[in-house]
């Protein structure tokens, strides 16, 4: 779920959470659905977008 009005798609942090990230990629390898929506909260309630958006699960890391 991406929370931020920017965020038009979703990138696991290779760099800061490795175990996270091999863990998810593990997962959709295995056959896991990844499902990316984005939401919006307000004070009132939360919405969620019916597109799914892309992801990329690539370990491209730049140290």
């Amino acid at each position: 779920m991406i929370q931020h009005p920017n965020g038009n798609s979703f990138k696991p942090n290779w760099k800061t959470d490795i175990e996270f990230s091999e863990t998810l990629l593990k997962a959709c390898k295995e056959g896991v659905e990844i499902l990316v929506y984005k939401c919006k909260n307000s004070l009132k309630d939360i919405s969620i977008d019916p597109n799914p958006l892309k992801f990329d699960l690539s370990p491209n890391i730049s140290f």
